[in-house]
């Protein structure tokens, strides 16, 4: 790819991490718009800028206690989100 390519990023839910600071140089900022802890499972819901919203759903031993409306930043391990051509883009 170049830089400027349109591409799409393929992340599994379980895969997306979190939280009020960048935990790594590869993050998304948006939204938390809701969350909830149920049977050892956060399912939380992310507006990004662009007005999508991205699903975070992971095993954890507790919630993470953060509140919706603040903004947070996803983050993953970019050797675990392949980038593919965006076809819709062309």
């Amino acid at each position: 790819f170049s830089v400027g390519d349109p591409v799409c990023l393929s992340v599994r839910t379980e895969r997306l991490h979190f939280s009020l600071q960048p935990e790594n140089t590869v993050f998304l900022s948006g939204k938390l718009v809701a969350c909830r802890y149920v049977g050892g499972v956060e399912r939380a819901q992310i507006e990004l800028p662009t007005g999508q919203t991205l699903v975070s759903q992971r095993q954890v031993e507790r919630p993470s206690g953060i509140e919706p409306g603040k903004v947070v930043h996803l983050s993953w391990d970019a050797a675990l989100a392949p980038l593919t051509p965006d076809e819709e883009a062309w």
